[in-house]
């Protein structure tokens, strides 16, 4: 497992779904540009709206079929897999116990159904509509992956 990185970029450019993460994110857990409406949010926040929302649409989806509530739940979870990885493999040549103790801030236990470990893999994430704000620039995003 690599160690974690700085600040994730993220795009959703469909209004609706950017308004509706941004809706159900705590206020103390992210802060927001005031020219673009971008926010920096705290990466295990988001990691739980998004699992949240697309756990919510995928069950829509089981009850009315809606295509449309299931290319949310798979765009929300695609979304959540770019901010969190997996636990390193077992025989690894890791100090399970030092590892544990010094990642255990980072483990999501509410993905606890993907049979492994999963962990947040940045700080904080920037979710933006606008690629053109100069926020971006300024809250020293990583803009690969």
């Amino acid at each position: 497992m690599k160690k974690q990185r700085k600040n994730h970029l993220l795009e959703i450019k469909d209004k609706n779904i950017f308004s509706e993460v941004k809706e159900l994110l705590d206020p103390k857990s992210y802060v927001e540009c005031d020219t673009c409406g971008a926010v920096k949010v705290d990466a295990m926040e988001l990691a739980k709206v998004l699992n949240f929302l697309s756990e919510k649409y995928g069950e829509r989806f089981d009850k009315s079929d809606d295509d449309e509530d299931d290319e949310k739940s798979c765009f929300l979870h695609d979304i959540l897999w770019k901010i969190v990885e997996y636990g390193p493999e077992f025989g690894a040549g890791i100090d399970w116990e030092k590892w544990d103790r010094e990642n255990q801030q980072r483990y999501c236990d509410f993905l606890g159904d993907y049979g492994c470990e999963v962990y947040i893999a940045y700080p904080e994430v920037v979710l933006f509509p606008d690629k053109q704000c100069e926020c971006l620039n300024v809250w020293g995003a990583d803009r690969q992956g």
